[in-house]
């Protein structure tokens, strides 16, 4: 089952949140009660950069048969899922947070971080993003 998303107020702060912060992919909780947020907000990485507008905007937390949650991207202003992710979930394998095209991936992906948190919103370290081929992942 799909979970309730964030109410626009909570839309409009993370927005207004991710337009403050430009240079640093981040992840915001719209709410939070729990160790695991419902919805977070991706931002921060230079739109001039790969993927950043298929990397930014808000996820959902979706059901799972992992021990962790899985978010996938919502379609800004639709409240809808996007119909080809991109999913951001922990890679056990790898110890790992990565943003990936499908569930069940398992490699890099466009993005990911090194931490073992609960939630990828409690992550400290800058998040290594895709840049081509030429550059890599990069912070």
């Amino acid at each position: 089952p799909v979970r309730t998303m964030a109410s626009s107020t909570q839309m409009r702060r993370l927005q207004a949140a991710a337009a403050s912060e430009q240079r640093r992919l981040a992840l915001l909780a719209a709410s939070s009660s729990e160790d695991v947020a419902e919805v977070i907000e991706l931002h921060g990485r230079d739109p001039s950069k790969k993927n950043a507008e298929r990397l930014a905007g808000p996820y959902q937390r979706i059901e799972s048969p992992c021990a962790r949650v899985i978010y996938q991207k919502l379609v800004p202003n639709e409240g809808r899922f996007s119909d080809v992710g991109p999913f951001l979930k922990y890679v056990e394998k790898k110890k790992r947070w990565t943003i990936v095209d499908v569930p069940d991936a398992k490699g890099k992906g466009f993005a990911f971080n090194s931490s073992s948190s609960n939630c990828p919103t409690q992550v400290n370290e800058p998040w290594q993003c895709y840049d081509g081929k030429e550059n890599g992942y990069v912070e």
